[in-house]
């Protein structure tokens, strides 16, 4: 398959390094097969057949059928707006297409999907058309998906363009330069070419159909399989063709710096992995996922006891963390992931990123008081949405709930056990890329390198602890709900707030960061930080419990 030939399948491996489990899925399917005089007969049982194999696959699935060029963006937007947390977007478009030269083209050919209905003027459906490279923007901007998957099945002859003299023909090539990197983009054809005839079911979407569980196995021999089956169909004569965002291209998916675990393909459906309710409730086991409006991914931390703070002979002890008993009589959901940019630009809120400004980024350079913002959006955005209870709340976690989580019932030095030399599989931490980039980080890991040096790495990059959860021991430190004291609190549900006299005026700060040792990124490591300043390497992440 030429289309194949491009790009490695390690690429696409590493392109969809991080996708999602069931339900962090979704997909939106627009079917436009009504064009007045000319109508496309099978492109509604196409765009069936593709929604129902997605759904197997545990997508949500949007279909909209007939949408016209002025609904058509705002349908996009709306969709990128609905997409997970690094989860995976499918985005299918069925219908006429064409590659068009504008007034402000300078020459070049320009793609643009076609708007269902009859063209006012049928010698320039390009004027209700959306052009491919605003599809793109739309994703690019505002979906929070890890990955994003734009299938363009609109290579049929156009007949409204049939007339015009040296028209070429299909779509126009997509250069890996136009695309984020966190995106793929599959057309029915190669570049200037046809598929199949107007009123013939898409080969394509057959393919795609038949083969899209592959993608448990593999998305990259999904991706081969459904080329391979094309080229079989048509004798040949149509060959689909793909390209990956740019940045796609320098990633190493298997050695060197950036050989963190990755997972190159979709798990099996799994009800249990999600709680499947419009509203928040309790969970029924540690790590069952809930995904609220906004498409925030939360994880189940039962209700249970624990001790607090560092202890173990062989363990680092803080000064300040000496071990205290908790309770912890309910349970409660924690953030999967910290507070990613993205998610605080859908609130309509979020900090200035001063070390890395990329949509999943955590959000950073914020004070005590910063998140209560973008808390009070969120709350808003839930109830508007019919989401959130009244006796449920959005909040920064306490200290025993941050411990407690990022424990996930391991009493060891880290979650995954007492050995620092595993660190680099769970945290973006000081190491070898970090020195590199800033000499001054002379106490660096210098054993290891991620290759993320002085900057964020996106949230969800490093493996999870026992109950889900990414990111505890490093990237950003996280604010809680505390105020500091020299020494942690026991008892049942224990805040240090403002009402215990000898707590000082500052917030606590839990977890490791970017430029954090092996030594601060432990389970029981705890600091202070002036409540008032913004930090570089300061964020936050989200609890979700019934008050």
């Amino acid at each position: 398959m030429t289309g194949l030939k491009r790009i490695s399948i390690s690429t696409l491996i590493a392109l969809f390094a991080a996708v999602a489990s069931a339900q962090d899925r979704t997909a939106l399917v627009v079917a436009n097969f009504d064009y007045g005089e000319h109508q496309l007969s099978h492109v509604k049982a196409d765009a069936a057949a593709v929604s129902e194999a997605l759904r197997r696959e545990g997508f949500r699935v949007t279909l909209a059928e007939n949408v016209p060029v002025k609904e058509l963006k705002n349908t996009v937007e709306q969709f990128a707006r609905s997409t997970v947390t690094r989860g995976v977007a499918v985005l299918y478009f069925a219908g006429l297409g064409g590659q068009y030269q504008t007034y402000n083209s300078k020459g070049a050919w320009w793609n643009h999907l076609q708007g269902a209905g009859k063209p006012a003027d049928p010698r320039s459906p390009e004027r209700e058309s959306l052009a491919l490279a605003d599809v793109v923007k739309l994703l690019a901007d505002h979906s929070s998906a890890g990955a994003n998957f734009l299938v363009v099945d609109a290579a049929r002859p156009n007949p409204f363009l049939a007339e015009r003299e040296n028209e070429p023909g299909g779509l126009a090539a997509v250069e890996a330069t136009e695309l984020a990197d966190d995106m793929l983009v599959l057309m029915a054809a190669q570049p200037g070419s046809t598929a199949g005839e107007l009123n013939e079911p898409s080969k394509l979407a057959a393919a795609l159909a038949k083969h899209l569980s592959q993608g448990r196995e593999s998305i990259g021999k999904m991706l081969q399989a459904v080329g391979n089956d094309v080229e079989q169909q048509s004798g040949g004569k149509q060959k689909p063709w793909f390209v990956v965002g740019q940045a796609s291209l320098a990633v190493d998916s298997g050695t060197g710096k950036n050989a963190r675990p990755t997972i190159a393909s979709w798990p099996a459906f799994d009800n249990r992995t999600f709680l499947d309710s419009e509203q928040p409730r309790e969970g029924s086991h540690p790590g069952q996922q809930w995904i609220n409006a906004s498409g925030m991914v939360f994880c189940w931390c039962p209700p249970g006891k624990f001790t607090m703070g560092s202890r173990g002979a062989d363990q680092t002890e803080f000064g300040d963390a000496k071990p205290v008993e908790v309770t912890l009589p309910k349970g409660f959901w924690m953030a999967k992931y910290e507070a990613a940019q993205i998610e605080g630009q859908r609130a309509g809120w979020g900090p200035y990123p001063s070390i890395t400004k990329a949509k999943l980024a955590p959000m950073h350079n914020l004070s005590h008081e910063n998140p209560k913002k973008f808390i009070d959006m969120l709350t808003k955005a839930e109830q508007k949405a019919g989401r959130l209870p009244g006796d449920w709340e959005y909040a920064l976690p306490t200290e025993a709930e941050w411990e407690y989580a990022c424990r996930a019932g391991s009493t060891t030095r880290f979650s995954f056990g007492d050995d620092a030399e595993q660190l680099h599989c769970f945290a973006n931490y000081a190491d070898k890329s970090l020195l590199a980039d800033d000499g001054a980080m002379q106490f660096a890991d210098g054993r290891f390198d991620d290759g993320m040096g002085k900057s964020l790495a996106p949230v969800g990059s490093y493996q999870p602890n026992a109950w889900g959860l990414h990111d505890m021991h490093g990237n950003v430190a996280e604010w809680c709900a505390d105020r500091y004291l020299p020494r942690l609190v026991g008892g049942v549900n224990p805040l240090v707030d403002q009402q215990i006299k000898e707590a000082s005026a500052d917030g606590v700060i839990r977890g490791g960061a970017w430029c954090s040792t092996a030594e601060y990124c432990a389970s029981a490591f705890r600091n202070s930080e002036f409540a008032g300043k913004q930090r570089d390497y300061i964020g936050f992440r989200l609890v979700l419990r019934k008050e």
